[in-house]
């Protein structure tokens, strides 16, 4: 039996309150590795490329405001309830 094997018995086998804790564990560490991949990532140089796009659409006024953007779904739903 491989190590992922045994993991899955070992995760089935929490009671409960193991597995809320060990999902609370674990999204803490997922969260941390990616954000060291990002990091890294960043630090050599593989999101210029995308950095400079999106400044250059902001530039071309292709973008909308992120917080418009965001809201706007919900204006429009309450809109069509008052209706």
């Amino acid at each position: 039996m491989g190590a992922i094997e045994k993991l899955e018995l070992l995760i089935k086998s929490l009671s409960p309150k193991e597995f809320a804790q060990f999902r609370e564990w674990f999204a803490e560490f997922d969260a941390q590795v990616w954000d060291r991949q990002i990091e890294a990532d960043a630090a050599a140089g593989k999101l210029d490329r995308l950095i400079e796009e999106s400044m250059a659409d902001q530039r071309a006024r292709k973008t909308r405001p992120l917080l418009r953007t965001l809201f706007s779904p919900l204006r429009e739903a309450k809109t069509t309830m008052e209706l």
